[in-house]
């Protein structure tokens, strides 16, 4: 149990500063700067807030998964634990999707 929480706050943890060191500059970018390309990097950044988490969980899986585009690679370059697998015991290391949109709509309810 006790490595279930370990791993969970670590994967937070890494989460969270990742986030901070790439969210931030982007929010920033987006909300201050005029660029070519910003009104399809506003869709990229939107994208996970407005699709289901299985819609996320699936893309991950043929992106990451043993046949898919990068999963083939990662397999081949680290073998085979580094490739998603379709039991379902990755969901763990996976990306939880659903916790993202809270949040942001109640920063949204507060800015009106």
């Amino acid at each position: 149990m006790l490595e279930a929480l370990r791993l969970s706050l670590g994967c937070a943890s890494v989460a969270t500063v990742v986030c901070l060191l790439l969210g931030v500059p982007l929010a920033w970018l987006l909300a201050r700067v005029d660029f070519p390309g910003q009104r399809l990097i506003r869709a990229l950044v939107t994208v996970p807030l407005v699709l289901p988490p299985v819609v996320g969980g699936v893309a991950l899986l043929l992106v990451l998964g043993r046949r898919g585009l990068v999963g083939q690679w990662l397999e081949a370059t680290f073998g085979d634990h580094a490739a998603l697998h379709h039991d379902g015991s990755d969901h763990r290391r996976g990306v939880r999707g659903d916790a993202v949109p809270g949040p942001q709509r109640g920063g949204r309810a507060a800015r009106r």
